[in-house]
């Protein structure tokens, strides 16, 4: 973890250009920034910068391992994000509740298209002519996204289960 640290306060000096404004970047002092690029030049085994009192430069072993560096950086944060973006896949079960027009009007035509975007969803759909009783029920909150009240099914509710006007903190962004 040490020389991934080093690694990229290495990267930092050298798209600064200097020890200072990396390491004020970084969080770190300049002597930690001038240690932690001693440490990766001690590992690598080759010098990778030329230091003066008003300039830095690499070297041409340095320039190739700063390529070489700032590829895999990119290539971890575009697997990251490819990781973070699969995670936010949308599953589980929906239950809808709607009456007889309304479910062959709307809500079957829209379903395939649904289903074909969310092939890991599964979709209860309830087609009956009586309106199913909410009732309201508040929310501690829990942070600062969390809703603060919202609708629920009743637990008398017969027959299934109904789409209630309801605020959802945490829906993957497809759902909002």
């Amino acid at each position: 973890m040490e020389s991934v640290r080093g690694i990229n306060t290495f990267i930092r000096i050298v798209q600064t250009g200097n020890f200072s404004r990396a390491a004020r970047e970084l969080g770190i002092t300049p002597q930690a920034a001038s240690i932690h690029v001693k440490l990766i030049e001690d590992w690598v085994g080759v010098r990778l910068l030329n230091r003066s009192t008003r300039k830095i430069s690499l070297t041409e072993e340095g320039a190739s391992f700063y390529r070489t560096c700032v590829d895999a950086f990119r290539s971890i944060d575009d697997e990251v994000e490819r990781m973070r973006d699969a995670s936010e896949e949308v599953f589980g079960t929906v239950k809808v509740a709607a009456p007889v027009g309304m479910a062959s009007r709307f809500i079957a035509p829209a379903l395939g298209r649904f289903l074909e975007k969310y092939p890991r969803v599964s979709v209860d759909l309830i087609v009956q002519n009586r309106i199913p009783r909410c009732r309201r029920r508040r929310h501690r909150r829990r942070r600062a996204s969390a809703p603060t009240a919202g609708y629920h099914l009743d637990s008398t509710t017969r027959g299934g289960f109904a789409i209630c006007p309801m605020r959802v903190a945490g829906l993957p962004s497809a759902l909002r």
